[in-house]
């Protein structure tokens, strides 16, 4: 993982995001028997406070480097442009709002052979801003294989600390990796107080 830096509200929309069965995360076409770590942060040691279901078939298609140049550099500069790979694909985009002082874990769980990635990136509340032209206030965390391995259904997990007297916009984004267009995943999400990420609860 490399990290650059519920009273909550989905907003699905166009290539945004898929609501199907958001309610109950309940998919009949998604299996994961992924039975190893996680790849990226802990979790909580509890159910999370929201999960639901998406897909990639929505999203935007970024298979170059001018494409994710908004990643490599400046305020978010997440990954370099030699692990673009593992983020060329198509990238969905959902908005979630992190209350004031609240850390949120994110843990995507990619469907059966499928190499997904996870990104989160703080906007100023009200923001809706999407790459390219994605504008920063806070901080923004990325998880991913590193090296030259895929690692297929293997689920990223992620933090975005909370900072009293501050709120965000939270964007989450999932991308495909090494040319993936077309796969499901679901996205389980936890709403913690704030420790800056470093010990959910148990």
């Amino acid at each position: 993982m490399r990290a650059t830096c519920l009273a909550a509200l989905l907003i699905f929309a166009g290539c945004r995001g898929d609501d199907t069965d958001s309610d109950t995360g309940s998919d009949t076409g998604f299996l994961n028997t992924w039975t190893g770590t996680d790849n990226g942060s802990e979790v909580p040691f509890r159910a999370p406070d929201q999960t639901f279901m998406g897909s990639l078939v929505e999203g935007t298609e970024l298979t170059t480097d001018d494409d994710l140049a908004w990643a490599n550099s400046g305020s978010l500069a997440c990954w370099t442009t030699l692990e673009n790979p593992y983020f060329f694909g198509k990238h969905v985009w959902h908005d979630f709002d992190q209350g004031d002082g609240r850390d949120i874990y994110l843990r995507m769980v990619p469907n059966d052979g499928t190499d997904l990635s996870l990104y989160g990136a703080q906007r100023s509340v009200g923001g809706s801003s999407v790459p390219p032209d994605l504008l920063l206030s806070g901080t923004g965390e990325c998880s991913y294989i590193r090296g030259t391995r895929p690692n297929p259904g293997q689920p990223e997990v992620l933090c975005m600390p909370g900072f009293p007297g501050y709120a965000y916009s939270l964007l989450i984004g999932v991308a495909g990796a090494h040319g993936e267009v077309d796969a499901s995943y679901q996205l389980q999400i936890w709403d913690e107080p704030p420790t800056g990420c470093l010990h959910p609860s148990r």
